[in-house]
């Protein structure tokens, strides 16, 4: 399985090849790479994606229920916990974001006045 192959290193930025094959192409092979990242970049995006499979579930729970058996307010203000909290957490991730390409672009001036003083000298 795909899990058993992506077991072994665990170091951050090493590498990992699979060769998969396409549910709608039996017998073709598909060549993926895939680069490991530390665990704590990839928290936010973990804890994102589980807030969006819980939200699905609950929807699936809402759309399969014929019967009516569900307790359509708890129902509701777990899907308005849930949405709130993936919106939070996406903003948090947006913020961190921007705070990062900032950071990024002030370096790149700062290199740049670097050099053009350097030239200037």
């Amino acid at each position: 399985t795909v899990v058993e192959k992506l077991r072994g290193s665990d170091t951050p930025g090493s590498f990992v090849s699979l060769e998969l094959e396409p549910a709608d192409q039996p017998g073709a092979t598909k060549k993926v790479e895939l680069q490991r990242m530390a665990s704590e970049v990839i928290q936010d995006r973990r804890s994102l994606f589980e807030l969006f499979v819980e939200i699905l579930n609950v929807a699936v729970l809402l759309e399969h229920d014929t019967e009516t058996e569900l307790d359509l307010a708890a129902t509701g203000e777990t899907l308005n916990h849930l949405t709130t909290d993936a919106i939070d957490l996406w903003s948090k991730m947006f913020l961190a974001d921007l705070e990062h390409d900032k950071v990024i672009a002030d370096n790149v001036k700062n290199m740049q006045a670097s050099e053009r003083e350097w030239v200037r000298a």
